[in-house]
């Protein structure tokens, strides 16, 4: 198996909290 889901799930995780992270910053 392709551990594509995976790593699309912790990149937009990463991505989702790096956004939150500046919005809270700000």
């Amino acid at each position: 198996k392709e551990p594509a889901t995976f790593w699309r799930m912790f990149f937009m995780t990463t991505l989702i909290m790096s956004i939150v992270g500046l919005k809270f910053v700000s």
